[in-house]
């Protein structure tokens, strides 16, 4: 396995020297699906450097080596990591004691058993996967938090960003033969990463962050969102339904 440099991350095997002037991730080879040179965990490792902020709490689904949860870990993050199999959830144990990291909780299972929401959460898995978890991926992000998704045939892309429709799609990357990084990293139709914000998007267009400040909300229940409740909403809620029942009474005297 060649080293690989993915911007301030130096990923390489035990039997390769630290860089001193870049984060050391180890990953020898194994079974489990991660070392970087894949250009779906290039682009997640190169985004996780972008969004994650010092103390946030990161999901890593579907976490294969482990690699992202030590990269977010790195980069002073707490994380939790999941993956359907032992294999991968074992190996990621290994490579987070050779990299002498700590994670807060790993288990075998997918994203339904998780126990709060996450500020960023990861899912670098294949397209149909990510359509099927859709649901499941959305609840598990806070309101505010960041979902970056990879694994994104080309083909598949309008799907996936129909299954997340409900929230902001902030940046997509996908990487392309001329990267500026001069590394093993191949570019396919499969390397399409987004990264999406949890937002509510209006009617017309318009794009509402959501803020939870007190204790007069009203839930929205296909969302499972609470939001501030208006007294405008309310006004004009009660006068719609009294020119309904005008209208009504005017039939009824005609």
């Amino acid at each position: 396995v060649q080293p690989l440099h993915v911007g301030s991350f130096f990923v390489h095997p035990s039997w390769i020297e630290d860089d001193k002037e870049k984060i050391n991730i180890i990953i020898d080879p194994a079974l489990a699906f991660g070392s970087g040179h894949h250009e779906t965990t290039y682009g997640c490792l190169l985004l996780l450097q972008k969004y994650i902020q010092k103390g946030d709490t990161v999901l890593d689904v579907g976490c294969g080596s482990g690699i992202l949860s030590i990269a977010a870990k790195k980069l002073g993050a707490r994380v939790d990591l999941c993956d359907t199999d032992e294999q991968a959830t074992s190996s990621a144990v290994d490579n987070f004691a050779l990299n002498h990291e700590t994670f807060n909780r790993i288990w075998t299972g997918s994203v339904q058993k998780r126990e709060q929401e996450y500020p960023v959460v990861i899912a670098n898995i294949i397209a149909d996967v990510l359509i099927m978890l859709s649901s499941d991926l959305q609840k598990a992000v806070k309101n505010g938090g960041m979902l970056i998704l990879s694994g994104i045939l080309d083909k598949y892309v309008d799907k996936v960003e129909e299954k997340f429709a409900a929230m902001t799609l902030v940046e997509k990357y996908k990487k392309e033969e001329n990267d500026k990084y001069s590394n093993p990293v191949q570019a396919t139709s499969n390397g399409n990463t987004a990264v999406m914000k949890q937002r509510i998007e209006a009617a017309r267009g318009d794009v509402i962050e959501l803020k939870i400040t007190n204790e007069n909300t009203q839930l929205i229940p296909e969302t499972g969102v609470r939001l501030e409740t208006s007294r405008h909403v309310w006004l004009l809620f009660a006068i719609s339904i009294i020119m309904i029942l005008f209208f009504r009474r005017r039939r009824k005297i005609r």
